[in-house]
Order: C-alpha cells, then sequence, then structure tokens
C-alpha cells in the first residue's frame, strides 16, 4: 500500500477464522493487539517477514543487512518468548 510517497506495508493474521489486520483506528494509527494470542501471531509474521528479507540477503550477499535481520530476530523471540507473558 502506498500513502503519501511512502509503501507501507500491510500485515493480516488470521488466528481462529477472524482476520486481525493493522487497519486504521479513530486517530489514524495501526492496529493494537488485544490478546496474547493475538501479539504472537503479529510476532511471528514479523518472523515470516524476515525470513524472506533473509533470503533475499543471502543472495545479495548483504552482510550488514543480515547482522540487523539476526538482531531484530532475537529482538522478537524475545518479546515472543518471554516469562510473564506480555499480555494477560
Amino acid at each position: 500500500m502506498k500513502e503519501d510517497g511512502v509503501y507501507r506495508a500491510e500485515v493480516i493474521c488470521y488466528t481462529e477464522g477472524v482476520a486481525i489486520g493493522t487497519g486504521k483506528g479513530k486517530e489514524g494509527g495501526g492496529y493494537m493487539p488485544m490478546t496474547e494470542k493475538e501479539l504472537n501471531c503479529t510476532l511471528f509474521d514479523q518472523l515470516s517477514l524476515l525470513d524472506d528479507i533473509e533470503e533475499a540477503a543471502i543472495q545479495d550477499n548483504a552482510k550488514s543487512a543480515l547482522k540487523v535481520i539476526e538482531k531484530k530476530r532475537a529482538q522478537i523471540n524475545r518479546k515472543l518468548y518471554q516469562k510473564p507473558p506480555l499480555a494477560d
């Protein structure tokens, strides 16, 4: 999706048959996950995106991009597997 000359990714996650997206709220902000399950789904979507980007970075031998991907993956995993959970 392109807004104001900038491409923005819109992520949709399907949890138990319900589409959870990044639609705009009253103030024009993104979607805020409400439950731990929704939050985990969003984090897994981010990991999937990193996997796709990593594939391209490996093909192009983009070492600096691979370092950033590794750092972002560690940050996401830290949120995903933290104890106690992020949402109750």
